[in-house]
């Protein structure tokens, strides 16, 4: 809302790979992370509740481990 973000550090694993690759591709060093969840509703707290929400949103699909879930 204010324009501002909180930068986080993470250790030297999966994710900081994923957070270099990005960096190698794109050239930017940051990514956003967000809720997951429909605005005035609570965040998805599993993979049944995550799919719910794609297919009641404007969302394409979801990734989720190594598994990438598409609107029916």
């Amino acid at each position: 809302i204010d324009g501002t973000c909180r930068h986080q550090y993470v250790k030297q694993d999966l994710f900081s790979k994923l957070l270099h690759e990005y960096k190698r591709i794109t050239d930017h060093g940051t990514l956003l992370n967000t809720s997951l969840n429909i605005n005035g509703n609570p965040l998805a707290s599993s993979i049944k509740e995550a799919v719910v929400l794609l297919e009641n949103s404007e969302l394409d699909g979801l990734v989720i481990g190594d598994e990438l879930y598409l609107k029916s």
